[in-house]
């Protein structure tokens, strides 16, 4: 109720699991399973309407994601990792972790989503 006013609109982009499968480690987020809280969309969808938030949208953006990964690997394949950027954060192993994220994308084990509320 302090954070966002009515008729405020809560928008999220964010992964989240689909199915059951295990994904593979290391994940941008997380070195291993016991750093990751990967939940289903649903899961998104069930906490904001306990707060009283209604869906307005809900969007696939899986494919996009998969385009702006491959791409990024090429560049890190032809010219290695950016200078500044989040594999600053990542450390050596972001490429792998790159791999693994498209990896689960493409085989449909992770989603990436974006969704509205509004309160």
């Amino acid at each position: 109720d302090r954070v966002l006013k009515e008729g405020g609109a809560f928008i999220y982009y964010d992964i989240f699991k689909k199915g059951a499968q295990e994904v593979s480690y290391p994940m941008p987020w997380a070195t291993d399973s016991s750093m990751s809280f990967l939940e289903p969309p649903e899961t998104m969808e069930s906490i904001l309407t306990s707060l009283s938030l209604q869906a307005v949208t809900a969007t696939d953006q899986t494919i996009h994601g998969v385009q702006f990964f491959e791409k990024l690997l090429e560049k890190i394949s032809q010219s290695g990792p950016p200078k500044l950027g989040l594999n600053l954060l990542m450390g050596a192993t972001t490429k792998d972790k790159i791999v693994h994220l498209l990896q689960a994308l493409q085989t449909e084990k992770l989603i990436l989503q974006s969704g509205i509320f509004r309160k």
